[in-house]
């Protein structure tokens, strides 16, 4: 009752078309079709011309099971919808039903290993076995790899039981290696080779799964054994950098202070278009994380925004800065800025962590730099001479200071180093009970108490935070 279809290789289809395969199951013990259509007309040629048809084995044991192949002219009737043959040519298929045996002692002690353990790189796979019978000419041992593997060409696979070579060939849709047995197999200890150990042709997952990966190997001698083991974790996932830079030449980088850095992410793969999300890790000792920003290397999507997400992961007590939604890495770097509330102690931080993935979520690792990451130096914060915080009294502009009322804030401060005109700046934080403005426009002035003057900020700004003190950043004149 499951049937499906698809070309594989040397059918003219025209662009845009689909094939479409009709099944029916007339009462037995008449024979269940498939009708496959929708193809452009076949040319004839020496090339081989290869449709797949998936459907369901028997489910009970029968001595043989004859699948008849037709290819020729086939014709519906309009009207009735039933089908006439013309031309056709008939080969016979005999098929030796599988039987499940559940009974997974029946290969027992497998163990792979591969030639390389980098993803993404050439690879061959040796499976040392302990068959418990003996296998025939004929038979076959099937091992059924994980989807992530990319699989090589039937012109080019090589395998051997690692004496006698066999006869193998590929099932890309469902990644299968096939081998069929040239020489007979006894019971006992045997190695299968699959791919050339000179030439390499298996191509190894360009991800590491998070999760174990089953690999499936089907020996059978009318009768199926499987066992499944975790391999796709033995692969090693590549190592990108990821450097860290001020926005800010001139921003000291003290402690307890907000500082913006750019984050420069570089991966070494040469699949970047497959990467589809990005994580960095934030040092521990970093106090708060937010407004985080994509500058480059990451293509959005047509239609919306890609996300920058920033959490707090309460179990480690880091921030998590999160890169998703989007079409692909465009790179060959993808560039972030976010601002960094430094912390409160001096000295060196731990190192940054960064991780991509093959997919939007975290279970399928293509690169890590979870070590050699960068840090940040915070040093010694400077202090004022002097610094106060006032609220002008009601005889300054007939103020008064009321709950839920606007004022104004009046910083006083005497600073020990000279700031640089229009790069000098200056962070207040202010207690999250005080509202932020919504409308209007924020002034923010420098007065000299001594000459009298009032010189406007070259920049101001109030960042607000529902949790976090608001951040005032205001830009000297």
């Amino acid at each position: 009752s499951k049937v499906g279809c698809r070309r594989i290789s040397g059918i003219p289809i025209t662009a845009g078309n689909e094939l479409d395969c009709e099944f029916t199951k007339p009462t037995k013990p008449a024979p269940a079709n498939v009708y496959i259509t929708g193809y452009d007309a076949i040319p004839v040629s020496a090339t081989d011309h290869i449709f797949e048809v998936v459907a369901q084995n028997p489910s009970t044991v029968t001595p043989q099971v004859i699948v008849e192949m037709y290819a020729g002219s086939w014709h519906q009737n309009p009207t009735d919808h039933t089908w006439w043959e013309r031309n056709y040519g008939r080969d016979y298929f005999h098929i030796n039903p599988l039987q499940t045996d559940q009974t997974v002692d029946a290969v027992a002690g497998t163990t792979p290993a591969l030639s390389s353990t980098t993803i993404n790189t050439a690879s061959t796979i040796t499976f040392s076995v302990t068959l418990t019978f003996s296998l025939a000419i004929n038979d076959v041992v099937v091992f059924k790899l994980d989807p992530a593997w990319q699989m090589p060409t039937d012109s080019t696979l090589v395998c051997t039981d690692g004496t006698n070579a066999g006869s193998c060939h590929t099932i890309h849709t469902v990644n299968w290696l096939v081998f069929r047995v040239l020489v007979a197999i006894p019971a006992g200890a045997t190695t299968f080779i699959m791919g050339n150990p000179g030439s390499p042709e298996l191509t190894n997952p360009i991800y590491v799964n998070n999760f174990a990966s089953e690999m499936e190997i089907w020996v059978s001698d009318r009768s199926k054994r499987k066992i499944t083991f975790d391999v796709i974790n033995s692969l090693q996932p590549g190592t990108l950098t990821t450097t860290l830079a001020q926005t800010d030449a001139n921003a000291q980088i003290n402690q307890d202070t907000h500082v913006r850095f750019v984050f420069t992410i570089t991966p070494t793969v040469s699949i970047t278009t497959q990467i589809k999300r990005i994580k960095l890790i934030v040092a521990v000792e970093v106090q708060a994380a937010y407004d985080c920003q994509v500058t480059s290397g990451i293509k959005a999507w047509t239609y919306r925004a890609l996300s920058c997400d920033v959490v707090l992961n309460t179990g480690t007590n880091e921030h998590e800065i999160t890169i998703h939604d989007f079409e692909n890495f465009a790179g060959p770097t993808a560039i972030i800025e976010v601002t960094l509330l430094l912390p409160k102690a001096t000295g060196n931080t731990s190192e940054f962590r960064t991780y991509t993935y093959f997919s939007d979520n975290e279970n399928q690792l293509v690169e890590q730099q979870i070590t050699g990451g960068p840090t940040i130096t915070v040093d010694d914060p400077i202090m004022f001479n002097q610094l106060v915080l006032e609220h002008p009294a009601s005889s300054v502009f007939d103020r008064r200071i009321e709950v839920n009322t606007y004022c104004e804030l009046l910083v006083r401060m005497q600073p020990r180093i000279a700031l640089p005109a229009i790069k000098g700046k200056i962070q207040v934080e202010i207690p999250n009970d005080f509202g932020v403005p919504s409308g209007g426009q924020l002034l923010c002035y420098f007065m000299d108490d001594w000459k009298g003057t009032k010189v406007k900020a070259s920049h101001c700004e109030i960042i607000p935070s529902n949790s976090e003190d608001h951040l005032l950043i205001v830009y000297t004149p």
